[in-house]
């Protein structure tokens, strides 16, 4: 059983390459949002870009994820390319300060 008082938030790295890895992630990411310990928590989704021609774009994955439709908790998309950190450190900056932090 998941503890609402041990998250501040739910962090998903998305290689955006994968397309054919989007279903199935999807689904364990419907999965994760529907439990009842994790109602509200918001989510942060690190969307990691390649130089790959199949690539989505970060608005493509809103939709194959369905992002658009939760309304439950707050969310975003930082898309990060290559090694830098950047994207990673503006995410976490999004992200709620720590309790008792």
């Amino acid at each position: 059983c998941l503890d609402k008082e041990t998250f501040n938030a739910l962090v998903l790295v998305v290689n955006l390459a994968d397309v054919d890895g989007m279903e199935p992630l999807k689904m364990s990411m419907e999965r994760m949002l529907a439990e009842e310990s994790l109602k509200g928590i918001p989510l942060l989704v690190v969307a990691h870009v390649e130089d790959h021609p199949n690539s989505l774009t970060a608005a493509e994955l809103v939709d194959i994820l369905g992002l658009n439709s939760i309304w439950d908790r707050r969310w975003s998309v930082q898309s990060m390319e290559g090694v830098s950190n950047d994207a990673l450190f503006e995410g976490m900056e999004w992200l709620p300060p720590l309790q008792g932090a």
